[in-house]
């Protein structure tokens, strides 16, 4: 089973190999009663990095509804930023080392607006194609996207 847990993540990663900086998702939000749909997007400044380069990362999300979408956070933190290695493997993460405090928070986005999180990062990447997974880490949500690079 292990192997082809493994060999479903080296399908996954070859086929998100093909997309390129700019990835979009569209993604539908529960709410009582209703859904609304929003577009969640990670960008990276580049294409391809030399090792040691700094990369600059965008999540953002786009409400084009007319409603507003209410997310509601557990903690301090509002976003994550995780690298990928070739095997799936957690080679970085933003959230990594750092403390958020225990309160409950909430995010409104106004239709017709966005809500963007941005973050230049320096990790240690050797050679090789990495996912970069931007998440808003809301409650009960599942806004997530990817997009691939390479370090050569």
């Amino acid at each position: 089973m292990l192997v082809i847990g493994k060999a479903l993540v080296h399908c996954v990663f070859i086929a998100l190999s093909a997309c390129g900086t700019r990835s979009e998702q569209l993604l539908e939000q529960p709410g009582p009663g209703n859904s609304v749909q929003v577009a969640v997007s990670v960008t990276s400044d580049r294409d391809t990095y030399a090792p040691g380069d700094a990369i600059e990362l965008r999540l953002e999300l786009q409400n084009d509804t007319d409603r507003p979408l209410v997310l509601d956070f557990s903690t301090s933190q509002r976003y994550d930023f995780t690298i990928l290695g070739s095997e799936g493997d957690t080679v970085w993460s933003s959230s990594a080392g750092r403390n958020f405090m225990q309160m409950l928070g909430q995010e409104t986005v106004q239709p017709g607006q966005n809500l963007l999180y941005t973050e230049q990062i320096s990790p240690e990447l050797s050679a090789g194609t990495f996912q970069i997974v931007g998440r808003i880490v809301a409650r009960a949500s599942d806004l997530v996207d990817s997009t691939v690079i390479l370090v050569q």
